[in-house]
């Protein structure tokens, strides 16, 4: 059926370790509509062929006769030319039984290798300062003898970042022993308290008023206890002045 095979490479040689056959299209390396043909002709309107062979199905949404007309593109006195690639084989012959010349593409691939790949882009994560609030601690219940003596309350900035902070404050005896204390400040530049421990904090605009706990409250002179809190801030983060009375 064939006479004639010639592959036109101008830049690449291919040495043919066994001889090409054909029968209105090359089969050996397949060219495209053959291989369509072969592997769908009977099944043409399978579905499945998009997902398991897309270039068929492609070519059969572009051209329905891809299915059966697999015998090449006759082209009546075609000039093989000069036709370049790495990648496509392109045949002329001509039909012994007619004077009918054909050509068609194969797709080849010279040598082996893989793929590169592209390593995939990381962005590292975005890191905040951890906000750590220590556990709420309930220490034995003392209890001093009733007095109304009088207590000091000291500010202690514990940590800071951008737009939070930790503060400890801790609330001293006088010389007389002390029932219960309420330590008061204000806000200088507009800071809030976002969570507390170890006293009951209530907030008036800038306002602030802490109570001792029930386990807290009651001090011998001269003793302390302590409560903390996390507050946020914007711009300056001033420390207040404190006042304490006690019960």
């Amino acid at each position: 059926m064939v006479t004639a095979l010639a592959a036109a490479l101008t830049a690449v040689v291919v040495t043919q370790a066994s001889p090409a056959s054909a029968h209105g299209s090359v089969t050996d390396p397949p060219s495209r509509n053959y291989g369509c043909w072969e592997r769908w002709g009977d099944d043409h309107l399978n579905p499945n062929m998009a997902q398991t062979d897309p270039m068929c199905a492609q070519a059969w949404q572009a051209n329905p006769n891809t299915m059966w007309n697999w015998n090449g593109l006759y082209q009546a006195q075609v000039d093989a030319g000069s036709r370049t690639g790495r990648h496509v084989v392109y045949t002329i012959w001509q039909a012994s039984h007619l004077d009918q010349p054909y050509y068609l593409c194969s797709d080849v691939i010279f040598g082996g290798g893989t793929n590169p790949t592209t390593p995939p882009v990381t962005t590292p994560p975005v890191t905040t300062p951890p906000v750590t609030t220590p556990p709420a601690t309930t220490p034995p219940v003392t209890t001093p003898p009733p007095g109304n003596g009088a207590c000091t309350a000291t500010y202690t900035k514990t940590s800071e970042w951008g737009g939070g902070f930790n503060a400890s404050v801790t609330v001293r005896a006088g010389n007389a022993a002390i029932s219960g204390w309420t330590v008061s400040w204000t806000w200088p530049n507009g800071q809030s308290i976002t969570s507390s421990w170890n006293a009951t904090i209530t907030a008036s605009g800038s306002s602030i008023t802490a109570t001792n706990a029930a386990y807290n409250g009651a001090l011998a002179a001269n003793a302390s206890t302590s409560f903390g809190f996390t507050g946020s801030w914007n711009g300056t983060n001033t420390a207040p002045t404190l006042s304490c009375t006690a019960r």
